[in-house]
């Protein structure tokens, strides 16, 4: 059922932002407010130019922008070709399974998630900039899939519970995989410290 992953983990995620992240974190806030608000807009439609899109879409669009907006020309210019690269993987995606769907061994959108995942941890080091520069390639995957199913006259809605289900497991993935080398490195230093009584040899 189209957007039951969607609900589930971005419900699941205001959950844990609410109740369980730390109230000294400085994001908490903000987090939870705009989980609220891409929930809730979620079942909305606006039409512009004859295109239907889904307001959570593009408030997920500009709020991942937003991430970048103090990044340097040389940056935005290296994040772009990263964030091409995953949109170009996610259409073909798409495309592909609409020509051959054999080639899937699980539903395309799922597929699809882990695909652009693990592309995503292998293009960016950064989990900030792997949320937000996937979620970004996924709308613009969205758009190219748009154009080009437009001209063939299939009806196509943008940011569909589709593709919210896929652009909310891709991120789920990303931040299993980043929490991991979080507690990597964590576990990696604490090992590396001198316990308490130890004297460091020179």
């Amino acid at each position: 059922m189209s957007g039951f992953l969607f609900y589930w983990l971005t419900w699941a995620g205001w959950i844990f932002v609410t109740f369980l992240l730390n109230r000294t974190n400085p994001y908490r806030f903000r987090i939870a407010f705009w989980l609220l608000v891409i929930i809730i807009t979620s079942v909305y439609q606006i039409t512009i130019f004859e295109m239907n899109f889904s307001i959570a879409s593009i408030i997920l669009f500009v709020l991942s922008l937003t991430a970048f907006i103090h990044f340097s020309l040389l940056e935005l210019l290296y994040v772009t070709i990263r964030i091409l690269i995953l949109a170009i993987a996610s259409s073909t995606s798409l495309f592909v399974s609409l020509y051959d769907p054999v080639w899937f061994i699980i539903e395309q959108p799922y597929m699809n998630s882990i695909t652009i995942a693990f592309l995503s941890i292998v293009l960016f080091n950064k989990y900030r900039e792997r949320i937000f520069g996937t979620t970004i390639g996924m709308c613009l995957s969205d758009g190219i899939s748009y154009l080009t199913l437009n001209k063939l006259y299939i009806e196509y809605t943008l940011g569909s519970l589709t593709v919210l289900d896929s652009c909310a497991l891709t991120c789920f993935i990303i931040s299993i995989w980043s929490g991991m080398e979080f507690l990597q490195s964590y576990y990696s230093q604490k090992q590396g410290q001198p316990k308490k009584g130890e004297t460091v040899q020179k």
